[in-house]
């Protein structure tokens, strides 16, 4: 509790009370502490509004990418192969058919100047080397598929 002055009679008053106990004039009450209260409410929730905007953006155009959708198909193949799903040979036609449709995808790429095609081109290397893991003397280790299961998740990063 603190003391303020009565803007009629300048006489100190206490800054709960209603009346001023020597006028008796009304007291008014600052309502600026209430304002600046709602105000920064009101800006933490549009900023907040602003940066799940910004996330929700990145997030659409990170999952239309076709690098995102063909990343998505390999994982999904080396997954089922790694979790003994799909025998080698699966997975080889699986991923020698997917490889064919990035190869397309990057034909149509060729001529554009976004990291697009760089990523399509990494996921298309880590698919074939792959499949020559698959199709050699040993076959591919589970420490093979790990190693090409990470490139592919690297490539399909918005900002990579």
């Amino acid at each position: 509790m603190s003391l303020i002055k009565c803007k009629e009679c300048q006489a100190k008053i206490s800054d709960t009370a209603r009346k001023c106990p020597k006028c008796g004039a009304k007291i008014h009450k600052s309502s600026s502490n209430k304002k600046w209260i709602i105000d920064i409410i009101f800006i933490s929730i549009i900023i907040i509004l602003f940066i799940l905007m910004i996330l929700f953006t990145c997030h659409y155009i990170t999952i239309n990418r076709s690098s995102y959708k063909y990343g998505e198909e390999a994982l999904d193949i080396l997954n089922s192969f790694k979790n003994n799903f799909i025998s080698e040979k699966q997975a080889y036609d699986s991923l020698d058919d997917l490889y064919d449709d990035i190869e397309e995808e990057m034909d149509n790429l060729e001529n554009s100047t976004t990291s697009e095609y760089d990523r399509l081109y990494s996921i298309h290397t880590a698919i074939l080397n792959m499949q020559v893991d698959i199709s050699s003397s040993g076959g591919a280790t589970i420490n093979d598929v790990d190693e090409t299961i990470s490139e592919i998740k690297s490539n399909m990063r918005f900002f990579s």
